[in-house]
Formats: C-alpha cells, structure tokens, sequence
C-alpha cells in the first residue's frame, strides 16, 4: 500500500502541478466506534516500519455514544510496542486561519478536489463493474460515494470559499497600496 500510494501521490503531483506527499492512510467506521481494532493496529504497524512518521486516520461519520448524539469523529492514531493503540494528537486549523502563502495556489486545490471527485466516482464504477450492478453492493458503493463526497465538501470546498471570502479585503488594500505606491513612483 505505500508504494502504491508514493506512486499515487507522484500522479497527483503530475496532475495538480503541486508537490504531493502521502503521510498515511484512512478508512472509515461508518456505525461504530472510531478507535482502531485489531487488524487496523496490525496495518499500520507495518506501514510504520517502512515509513516511521506515518499516521492512519479513523473517520466515524455516523458514531453515537451517550454522551455525542450523532458526532463526526476523526481519530489519528499509530502503533505502539506490542501492538498497543497510541492516539496522536491532531489539529484541523480552518483553511481561513492559515497564512496566505502556506497555501496550494486555488488552481491546485480545484485541480486536487478534480482528481478526488474523478477517483471516487471511478471507484463506484469499478464496484458497477465487478459486482454486475448487484443491489446491495450499488447500494453501499452510493453510500460510501455520498460520504467520501460530503468529506471533500465539508474539509476541502467549503473551507477553501470561506478563505477565499475573507481574502478579498485584504487583496482590496494591497491593491489601493499598489496603485498609492506606483502613483507615488510616477509623480
């Protein structure tokens, strides 16, 4: 799976024009508890031991407890000596948070959500065709298509617009101090 995902990660760069960098893998749980089992820690224990950053995410879209009726959960997690789950602690820092230029240019970000957008639908269609357009099997495809969907939307779309909103004013002043600057140079 790493090497596939190094070779994915290359495509991606040839794609968007921007350097890709895979630094773990998720999957979901779509109605249960967003921790890693057994095989989840087995997994990623061996990613660890070609890769010793790499981190795999848990997304619980649907997961409800007595205390969080309806949560989204994303857990980041690596294994420990022995097989033991170790949580790693992560931030989601509003895209509008960020300094301007630690961001992709917009065109790499439209670009991305192009290739993940084409990936997952492309994904539904390999289940269409090696499942015979089975019901049940279409049936969890579309779900797992609307969730994968939502994700994009929700991480990367909307964040990204809200950004781009409140850049505006500040590229408005940049502007009125250029045009002072260049008025100033030409007087």
């Amino acid at each position: 799976m790493l090497a596939g995902a190094s070779d994915e990660a290359e495509r991606y760069t040839k794609q968007v024009g921007h350097h890709t960098r895979v630094i773990g893998w998720y999957h979901s749980h779509p109605r249960i508890t967003p921790y890693p089992s057994q095989v989840d820690l087995r997994s990623q224990g061996s990613y660890q031991q070609m890769e010793s950053g790499w981190v795999g995410l848990i997304f619980s879209v649907f997961y409800s407890d007595a205390t969080n009726r309806n949560s989204v959960s994303i857990h980041c997690f690596q294994t420990g000596p022995g097989e033991t789950h170790e949580k790693v602690e992560i931030a989601i820092v509003p895209v509008g948070s960020m300094p301007l230029r630690s961001l992709p240019p917009c065109e790499v970000t439209h670009r991305l959500l192009h290739v993940f957008r084409s990936e997952v639908n492309a994904a539904v269609e390999l289940v269409r065709r090696r499942c015979k357009d089975a019901p049940d099997a279409m049936a969890a495809a579309f779900s797992l298509q609307e969730v994968q969907l939502y994700t994009l939307e929700k991480l990367i779309a909307q964040p990204t617009l809200r950004h781009l909103r409140a850049c505006i004013s500040y590229m408005e002043r940049e502007v009125k101090r250029l045009e002072k600057e260049l008025a100033a140079q030409n007087s």
